[in-house]
């Protein structure tokens, strides 16, 4: 459970424009975020973070290069499509679909 809401707190950081991972967790109300205090102390979050460890074996045996985070992508996978209901009011943004026009 600490683990998925780690990983959360990780993607949705990527949607923050921050530059040290300290500043989301500052009480400062200019760099603030307080929705990821809600959800996990900073402590916490660089605890799990500096446990999470991934590393690409060149033993694997097949061509998926991502073999070790297989189970916590079909894991992610299916809970999106679980919980996530599309709607008829979605847009498309240019920036997501490659174009060859200028």
């Amino acid at each position: 459970m600490l683990g998925e809401m780690a990983l959360s707190l990780n993607i949705a950081m990527g949607i923050i424009n921050c530059s040290y991972i300290n500043d989301i967790w500052s009480t400062d109300p200019i760099l603030s975020h307080p929705w990821f205090p809600s959800k996990m102390s900073r402590d916490r979050f660089l605890q799990i973070l500096y446990y999470l460890h991934v590393n690409y074996n060149r033993s694997n045996t097949g061509n998926d290069k991502l073999f070790k985070l297989r189970p916590l992508l079909d894991h992610i996978v299916r809970q999106c499509k679980e919980h996530y209901n599309l709607r008829c009011e979605v847009s498309i943004d240019e920036q997501i679909i490659g174009i060859k026009s200028r």
